[in-house]
């Protein structure tokens, strides 16, 4: 998943090295307080580069090191200290004030064959492998068709993060034959992602009543123990 990191140094606008202090944000959210650097260390001398900013790779005492290994995107930098509120905003995927999208994973059925779905993102997504019975590709509706008794998809995770906002969305068609054989109260998962024992998130199609087929979007939280503490669902 994609992390956004914000870094600030802040001299409160005048030369006292004394209340410089540095602070983390994380997805827009502060990791705690400002640190003050003086009282860290009562030797704290501000220092100033003279070499060029790199990204991806360190240089101490002359050698060059600690070599980044993945993705980064989006560098800024500011030539102030930006509040917590502007890197709130800054840490938010909108253009022009508008919420955009940014697609993270596609698995499409429609191009896949054999055992797995294809993964068509540009990101490092793993495929969807299918499950040793119940779930085949169905090459004449495109489509991944799953039996309701034992087929399932999977690839491993976590794939959204969830300490910020995120969509899921799929096309799903209903068997109605074999819908109509299970009880009344039959739920099924159409898309989830777990954290421990549980699915901290999901689509569900749910059956309340006799011929009467509901769809629900679920979110859990989950206590220390890994079991659900509560549940909120639309």
């Amino acid at each position: 998943v994609w992390t956004h990191l914000a870094a600030v140094f802040d001299t409160k606008g005048d030369t006292d090295k004394t209340n410089d202090t540095i602070q983390l944000f994380v997805n827009g959210r502060p990791q705690g307080k400002p640190v003050v650097l003086n009282a860290v260390s009562s030797a704290y001398q501000p220092w100033t580069s003279t070499e060029g900013l790199q990204i991806g790779r360190s240089r101490v005492g002359g050698v060059w090191g600690e070599y980044f290994r993945g993705r980064i995107d989006e560098v800024s930098v500011w030539q102030y200290a930006l509040s917590p509120e502007q890197i709130a905003e800054e840490a938010q995927l909108t253009q022009d004030g508008a919420p955009t999208s940014e697609l993270v994973a596609y698995w499409d059925a429609a191009s896949s064959t054999g055992t797995q779905v294809k993964e068509l993102s540009p990101y490092p997504v793993p495929e969807l492998s299918l499950s040793s019975t119940g779930a085949v590709l169905d090459a004449d509706n495109n489509a991944l068709a799953l039996d309701g008794k034992s087929g399932y998809a999977s690839a491993a995770g976590p794939v959204a993060d969830e300490t910020g906002s995120f969509t899921v969305s799929a096309r799903v068609r209903l068997d109605a034959e074999k819908l109509a054989g299970k009880p009344v109260g039959y739920e099924a998962q159409v898309a989830g992602q777990a954290i421990g024992g549980e699915s901290s998130w999901a689509l569900w199609v749910v059956k309340p009543a006799v011929d009467t087929y509901q769809w629900k979007f679920t979110r859990t939280a989950v206590g220390a123990d890994g079991k659900v503490s509560q549940s909120a669902q639309v």
